[in-house]
């Protein structure tokens, strides 16, 4: 048995902090500021979608917990720590994960056996586990990991387990999740679902956790992603403009993904072919095309957005109205400042198309599952605007690309406004998030 002051066993110290309140309850709300929460699924943050989640999260926990103590845990120690370390947060290396789903059958058998023996009967825990068992709050992140796309999934519920079994709340915060293509897979998330809250980001993601799935509707509730709350200070906005030569409202920004058309099938010729009919069109109408590679991912090129924008700008002719935002490997807000102050963008990267709604810019999304729609269909409620305003991916072919960039142009000046009818409540339930984390730990 772990030892219950440092490792697991009994929570001594969220029912302490609840016998103190009942009692002192100043001292109870300077105890509140102290508690610990540990943010999981964040991974990788060479993709800067991570990033905006990750900062924007610990940006909500901030606002409502004053001053708690919050563990990020990370693969990708060295960039997490880069992001995350200005906003005083722990960053610790995520190694106690399930094999993937595609592992050899022997990784799978021993998998469970030998962390039985590790954590409960030598009782070595890795640091990220010392960390989840002595949280008050899990918060899990990572927007559509909770899905087949990517074949990890049982690699982040089964980290769940060990504070599920100490009783500490866990938090699905912000999620699409789904869909899922095997019942190994719905039978394991809703066996985790059904233990903790989750808060969805669109209804889509309400409907098949509630509907199809069978997660009792009160342990689920529709808010918004937390990357709507993304700040993006004065000083980022103006550095970004002056590096790259950028003006207010006179140039547009493509949000490319070089991994996207795989996800459908489209060979990469044809996207290519695609993004730089798009590319000509924007010019033609802004005067500048700013590429925003989102993901820089270094082991994989075909999750290295970086190598795409320099191809668009390579087959321009480096044509000096293609800006790629490739002098450095830029963060989250700071692609945030970019994309809020253009005057269109055009998205293959959801946390792109995020970054520009949420500052008023009308966008055309470019999607691949259910998450695009589903973003778009919180702030967008005219069927006929929305069909305008998202494509999927495989329909992005050079014979498509024109008239449907036609289309979403056309249409700018009634996204802008729907926007501004709509972002309110959206931004209102992305705090949501906050109050239900909130009120976990006030339990």
């Amino acid at each position: 048995m772990l030892s219950s002051d440092r490792t697991g066993g009994y929570p001594w110290h969220r029912h302490t902090r609840h016998f103190i309140k009942d009692r002192w309850s100043d001292l109870a709300e300077r105890i509140i500021t102290m508690t610990n929460i540990v943010i999981t699924t964040l991974s990788p943050f060479e993709n800067r979608g991570v990033e905006a989640l990750g900062i924007s999260i610990v940006q909500g926990l901030k606002r409502t917990f004053g001053d708690p103590s919050i563990t990020v845990l990370a693969r990708d120690l060295d960039v997490a720590k880069v992001s995350m370390e200005p906003y005083g947060v722990t960053v610790c290396r995520d190694k106690a994960w399930a094999p993937r789903r595609n592992a050899s059958a022997f990784r799978k058998l021993t998998f469970r056996p030998g962390r039985y023996l590790r954590q409960k009967i030598l009782g070595r825990l890795h640091p990220c586990e010392l960390a989840l068992a002595k949280a008050d709050l899990v918060i899990v992140s990572g927007g559509d990991v909770y899905s087949s796309v990517y074949n990890t999934m049982e690699r982040f519920l089964r980290q769940l387990d060990l504070p599920l079994s100490n009783g500490t709340p866990v938090l699905f915060l912000g999620q699409s999740i789904g869909l899922f293509d095997n019942q190994p897979e719905i039978d394991s998330f809703v066996a985790t679902a059904r233990r903790t809250r989750l808060t969805v980001r669109e209804k889509i993601s309400y409907d098949y956790v509630v509907d199809r799935l069978g997660v009792p509707a009160e342990r689920v509730e529709m808010t918004a992603d937390p990357a709507f709350l993304l700040e993006v200070d004065d000083a980022t906005r103006t550095a970004i403009h002056a590096e790259y030569g950028l003006v207010q409202g006179e140039y547009a920004v493509m949000a490319v993904s070089r991994g996207i058309s795989e996800f459908k099938g489209l060979p990469h010729a044809d996207h290519m072919e695609a993004c730089l009919r798009v590319a000509r069109f924007l010019i033609e109408k802004t005067g500048k095309v700013v590429l925003v590679p989102h993901v820089r991912i270094s082991y994989a090129d075909n999750e290295n957005d970086l190598l795409l924008a320099q191809e668009i700008k390579a087959a321009l002719g480096n044509d000096p109205a293609c800006v790629v935002m490739g002098n450095r490997m830029h963060g989250a807000v700071e692609f945030k400042a970019a994309l809020g102050s253009a005057r269109f963008v055009v998205a293959e990267r959801t946390h792109g198309a995020i970054g520009a709604m949420s500052m008023g810019v009308p966008t055309l999304s470019i999607g691949y599952s259910i998450k695009a729609e589903g973003v778009l269909r919180q702030l967008i409620k005219d069927d006929a605007l929305l069909a305008k305003s998202l494509l999927p991916v495989a329909e992005l072919t050079p014979d498509n690309a024109v008239q449907v960039i036609e289309d979403a142009w056309e249409v700018r000046d009634a996204f802008a406004a729907a926007l501004a009818r709509t972002l309110p409540a959206v931004k209102a339930r992305a705090a949501r998030n906050f109050e239900i984390a909130r009120e976990l730990v006030a339990r």
